[in-house]
């Protein structure tokens, strides 16, 4: 059975990367995206909807130079999204070994 998800998610990281990326607009339609897929409730989806640029002076005080905001963001949902990929794909019964438990009616050898 092939996962109609996977290319939808590998469609959202690969919109991280675009020059006219939108940190809101993108984890709008992420969350939407996961919580069909995960839940509303599943930490995937609750990791998107917390990411935020953090401008506090404590967060800036501690941090280095080097401090991107925007790009820990990034960074951030690409781990989420490639996390929700694997998950989808290791999650994968073939076809044919579908239709052999459906017919033999042990359905509990899809979790073995």
């Amino acid at each position: 059975m092939r996962n109609q998800h996977t290319p939808l998610l590998k469609k959202q990281i690969k919109k991280l990367d675009s020059p006219e990326f939108d940190l809101e607009a993108w984890k709008v339609s992420t969350q939407l995206l996961l919580s069909n897929i995960f839940g509303a409730f599943d930490q995937k989806t609750i990791a998107i909807r917390d990411l935020k640029i953090d401008y506090s002076s404590t967060m800036l005080r501690d941090s280095n130079a080097n401090y991107k905001p925007m790009e820990t963001c990034r960074k951030k949902g690409r781990e989420v999204l490639e996390l929700a990929v694997d998950e989808l794909e290791m999650l994968i019964v073939p076809e044919s070994e579908l239709k052999k438990v459906i017919s033999s009616g042990d359905t509990w050898a899809l979790l073995a």
